[in-house]
C-alpha cells in the first residue's frame, strides 16, 4: 500500500505541459483575405418581378419504352385490346360486361359491368389470359392469349448484359 503512495506522488509531480515538442501551426504564418458578403439584388419598387419558371415534369426514363397509348388489335364492335403490359381492353361507348380470367389458373381477374373504359391487369408481365365482353348479355368477344405462330417482342433493359447473353441460345 505505501508503494502505491509513493507511485501516485511521483506521478502528481510529472509536468505534462513541458513537452519536447514545438507545435508547428503557431510558426506558419497564415494570411487572411477577406469574403466578400453575397450581394442580394433588390427590385425596384417599379419593376415587376422577375418571371417564374413552370415546373417541368420529370421525364420518364424507364428501362424500356412505353406500350402504344391504345391496345394494338382491333377486335368486334370497336373493343381494341393486346397483351403489352399486361392484358389491356378498350371498351367503347356502350353498355358492356367485361371479364378477364387467368387461364393458369382459372381464377378471375377482373369482371364488371361499365359504360366505357380502358381496362388493364394489375399483373404486367408474362400472363395467359382471357377477355370475355358481352352486351346486353349477348357474348359479343372472347379471346384466349397464345403466343403460338405469333411474332413476340423481347425486350431487355439498358445496362444489363447478363440478360441479353443468356438469350441467345433461344434466339
Amino acid at each position: 500500500m505505501e508503494n502505491l503512495v509513493e507511485l501516485r506522488a511521483e506521478v502528481d509531480e510529472f509536468d505534462v505541459g513541458a513537452a519536447p515538442f514545438t507545435d508547428i501551426r503557431a510558426t506558419i504564418p497564415v494570411p487572411v483575405t477577406p469574403i466578400p458578403a453575397p450581394v442580394v439584388p433588390t427590385l425596384d419598387q417599379g419593376s415587376p418581378p422577375p418571371p417564374r419558371r413552370a415546373p417541368t415534369a420529370a421525364k420518364d426514363t424507364g428501362a424500356y419504352p412505353p406500350p402504344a397509348a391504345q391496345p394494338t388489335r382491333q377486335g368486334p364492335c370497336g373493343i381494341r385490346y393486346d397483351f403489352n403490359l399486361g392484358c389491356r381492353v378498350l371498351l367503347p361507348e356502350g353498355d358492356w360486361q367485361i371479364r378477364l380470367r387467368d387461364l393458369d389458373t382459372g381464377n378471375i381477374l377482373y369482371e364488371t359491368e361499365l359504360k366505357s373504359a380502358n381496362v388493364g391487369s394489375r399483373k404486367r408481365y408474362y400472363l395467359r389470359c382471357s377477355i370475355e365482353v358481352w352486351s346486353a348479355g349477348t357474348l359479343v368477344f372472347r379471346h384466349d392469349y397464345s403466343a403460338a405462330g405469333e411474332d413476340v417482342l423481347i425486350q431487355f433493359p439498358i445496362g444489363t448484359l447478363g440478360d441479353v447473353l443468356a438469350w441467345f441460345p433461344y434466339a
